[in-house]
């Protein structure tokens, strides 16, 4: 049986359901998922009956005869549902009128490939925060920096720039170096004089010691080195630059698509490695696996049969997290999985209080796993 099952509904045709699955097959390459064995779409060509069947996100396709499809069955189950329109000009015209409020993709604006990762967020395979760290010399890039900030804005990214990003009053270094951990994504303006500037080379090297994976945008007769061999590359060429020294649209967007790429591969990759380390942990004093939950949480069992609900994570939690936590876990013990090493004083201050204060909720910092497994108190 499936681990997740995708729902593809409304007004589309055969070729852009093939699209869909074929977009949604290769998103989940890097995630180590395979359809059908992992993933399973259905589509309401085949009229399943929603009352039994378990569909943990949808797609919805908008259209004139689509406006009048029923959806009260998925809506009062709760399903996230993923909304694509031919144009945002469009929406109350081929959406149903109870999703028309929802936020819309669109053709004209977004791929076959967005939607599927739009999907895997709203299952969980993905985190929803899109954080994006950019890295840069200000001689020779910053315009292509800026280009990026607001394109990634766009596009619901939460990016960070230094120029536009770190509050006033704040402690610039311990800021920059939080930004960098929180981050999902390090990308690198490489031009050749990016390793002569101090700040983006320490940057870089925050980036490396947490693992944070990482973009390397090569300017035109600029060559790697190994120092940052650790990036994957997204090469330049001279007529990708205009004489603005921005991007061409077509080279942006497939920046921008390169981005979406490395986020994906480089969370799933990050999440294992957690994952592993928490297992290891759990061998350590003799707990055991005894479920699976949604995107990437599970249930253990501890040695002396009390069980517990694990959400781990890779950036700062929200209030959001802490009420799914405690909404998934059932009878479970839930808890809240956190890296904190690297975060600035005042994240740690505030993680102390909601150790002190939430206790609905577990929080527990990464290496303190296996204590919390043995600890009766």
């Amino acid at each position: 049986m499936a681990l997740y099952r995708f729902a593809v509904l409304g007004g589309y045709s055969d070729e852009t359901l093939k699209r869909v699955q074929d977009s949604v097959s290769k998103g989940l390459m890097p995630l180590q998922l395979r359809c059908p064995e992992d993933v399973e779409i259905v589509s309401d060509q085949t009229k399943p009956d929603w009352t039994e069947l378990t569909v943990c996100a949808a797609i919805f396709f908008g259209g004139e005869k689509a406006r009048l499809y029923d959806v009260s069955t998925l809506l009062a189950k709760n399903i996230p549902v993923v909304t694509v329109t031919s144009t945002l000009k469009r929406v109350s015209a081929e959406m149903p009128p109870r999703l028309a409020r929802n936020h819309c993709l669109s053709f004209a604006t977004h791929s076959f490939d967005e939607i599927a990762h739009a999907l895997f967020e709203c299952a969980g395979l993905l985190p929803r925060q899109r954080k994006v760290f950019i890295s840069y010399a200000q001689e020779g890039s910053r315009e292509v920096a800026l280009q990026l900030y607001e394109a990634l804005l766009e596009r619901h990214y939460l990016p960070f720039l230094d120029t536009h990003s770190i509050r006033h009053s704040t402690v610039f270094q311990e800021e920059l170096r939080h930004e960098v951990i929180d981050s999902a994504l390090f990308v690198m303006l490489y031009t050749k004089n990016y390793k002569d500037s101090k700040w983006a080379v320490r940057e870089y090297n925050i980036a490396c010691g947490k693992q944070i994976p990482m973009l390397r945008v090569l300017w035109p007769n600029v060559d790697s080195d190994a120092d940052t061999d650790l990036a994957c590359n997204f090469k330049l060429r001279r007529n990708d630059l205009l004489p603005t020294k921005k991007l061409t649209d077509k080279k942006l967007k497939q920046l921008l698509a390169a981005i979406e790429t490395a986020r994906s591969t480089g969370y799933f990759k990050r999440m294992q490695s957690m994952l592993s380390n928490i297992r290891y942990q759990m061998k350590s004093v003799h707990a055991v696996m005894d479920g699976l939950g949604p995107g990437h949480t599970f249930y253990i069992k501890a040695g002396d049969e009390r069980r517990f609900f694990f959400y781990p994570l890779l950036t700062m939690p929200t209030a959001e997290d802490f009420y799914r936590t405690h909404s998934l876990s059932g009878t479970a013990a839930p808890a809240l999985v956190v890296d904190s090493i690297g975060a600035k004083k005042e994240w740690l201050d505030q993680l102390a209080w909601i150790k002190k204060n939430i206790t609905c909720v577990s929080c527990l910092e990464l290496p303190e796993v296996w204590l919390a497994l043995v600890d009766r108190e």
